[in-house]
């Protein structure tokens, strides 16, 4: 094998206070929901790496219980789920000013997203009107957001919580009629899209098993074992322990491009119909530094972008729609397209 193909080989360092908690949540979490030990992770990567999370899945597979397992093992955290139902408006969300009888003024009440939460739950996102969609896009790129006020005192923009992630759940068999599709330039504001299966045979059923007499095996999962305020502790020592050489950032260029028309593999032609943004190379850097960190490494390394990218590019491609009615998929071109580009050599 190839010098550019061959996986480096680093020096694990020794666990460190932090990182032993990051990998107790891990542990705690895969015990809560049982066979998404991948997509459990990369909830934990985002929130370390500071990314929102789009979640798919058919109904009954963990997506709900995965999101309030994370805020249970997160100690200190304030978690807040909203239904997102067709009449949901802006407001419902953002909140507004109300008239105060006694003051004779406007009073700005906070709505479900305010600057205390961490986590925020936006249950089945595409059955609410794009506008109420659209009131999440700023607070999921900027960790802000803006309401409009009535009088000239009011605060107009309102910072969030510096641990703060959006989690929106989807379900993969809605029918067209009663659902909005997410248009790209939301779908982009998310770090990854998990994807959560059926799960084998042999693994349902000891899901059942488990499961069936249990009235919420969100019992089970230790309270705390991260703290909120772990978070940025983390990511400070991620920054400042996990190396990012240019090897790495040539290689998460290289797979984007490829995504591209003028970059793009003879194998894969005309099978896009656009490119995805940087925005995917961006993601698949951060959560694979943080990958690197969790797993006790000291820099970023090639396998680790390319497991990153098969949760950033899913959501972000834009496949051919003919080309999805002949039967292909998009996990089918993501693993064609890591197939095809190559690793570069040591920089």
């Amino acid at each position: 094998m190839s010098t550019a193909l061959q996986s480096s080989v680093q020096a694990v360092a020794p666990p460190s206070q932090l990182r032993q908690k990051l990998l107790r949540a891990k542990q705690e979490l895969c015990a809560t929901v049982l066979g998404y030990e991948d997509e459990i992770e990369m909830m934990l990567l985002c929130l370390v790496a500071d990314g929102n999370v789009s979640a798919l899945g058919d109904p009954g597979t963990g997506k709900t219980l995965s999101m309030k397992a994370l805020a249970r093992v997160l100690g200190g955290s304030h978690y807040r789920r909203v239904q997102m139902v067709p009449d949901l408006m802006p407001a419902d969300i953002l909140g507004t000013e109300v008239w105060n009888k006694e003051t004779g003024e406007f009073t700005y009440m906070h709505g479900p997203l305010n600057p205390l939460v961490n986590l925020f739950h936006a249950d089945e996102i595409n059955r609410t009107p794009p506008r109420t969609q659209a009131a999440l896009l700023e607070a999921m790129e900027e960790k802000q957001f803006s309401v409009p006020g009535c009088t000239s005192q009011t605060k107009n923009t309102y910072p969030l919580h510096e641990v703060c992630l959006v989690l929106a759940t989807r379900n993969a068999i809605d029918s067209v009629e009663g659902t909005y599709p997410l248009p790209s330039a939301e779908l982009d504001r998310f770090a990854v899209e998990l994807y959560f299966r059926r799960l084998s045979r042999e693994k349902e059923l000891e899901v059942v098993r488990k499961t069936s007499f249990a009235r919420h095996s969100l019992a089970a999962t230790q309270e705390g074992v991260l703290s909120i305020t772990d978070i940025p502790s983390i990511r400070n020592e991620v920054e400042s322990t996990v190396v990012c050489k240019e090897r790495a950032f040539q290689y998460a260029e290289n797979i984007i491009f490829a995504t591209r028309p003028e970059g793009c593999p003879a194998s894969l032609r005309k099978v896009f119909s656009k490119g995805v943004s940087v925005r995917a190379a961006q993601w698949a850097l951060r959560l694979a530094r943080v990958r690197a960190y969790m797993n006790g490494g000291t820099y970023v390394d090639p396998a680790d972008i390319k497991h990153a990218m098969n949760f950033t590019l899913p959501h972000r491609l834009c496949i051919d729609e003919e080309k999805l009615y002949k039967g292909l998929t998009v996990q089918s071109v993501i693993a064609q397209l890591l197939s095809e580009v190559k690793i570069p050599t040591e920089i």
